[in-house]
């Protein structure tokens, strides 16, 4: 039961196809074309005509992790760090405390 989403993964690894952006980046423009006429079948729309020419916009200004202080997301970055650590507390927590609980016979065990 717990390989099943290992499962899922490979199954879907095999079943659906790469994304068309990602193979006309990577130079592979005639599998994109063959990836969007399947996605156009799936969804029973007009299929690309062959002459189209598929063309994607890469944007090399990807900024970086400094970007996440700034002042306009500052106050956004404390939050959800204070809360992500504020959940792993509550995992640690319930990790360490409910055996040492059950053992013990808090819970009402022996």
């Amino acid at each position: 039961i717990n390989a099943a989403p290992l499962l899922l993964c490979f199954i879907g690894l095999r079943c659906l196809p790469e994304s068309p952006r990602y193979l006309v980046v990577s130079g592979r423009k005639d599998e994109a074309r063959e990836a969007v006429s399947v996605m156009a079948r799936w969804n029973k729309v007009e299929e690309v005509p062959l002459g189209t020419e598929i063309v994607v916009h890469v944007d090399q200004n990807l900024g970086s992790i400094s970007d996440i202080l700034a002042p306009a997301y500052r106050k956004e970055t404390i939050l959800l760090s204070v809360m992500f650590f504020g959940n792993l507390l509550i995992i640690f927590g319930t990790i360490v405390f409910v055996p040492i609980a059950l053992y013990s016979g808090f819970c009402g065990g022996e």
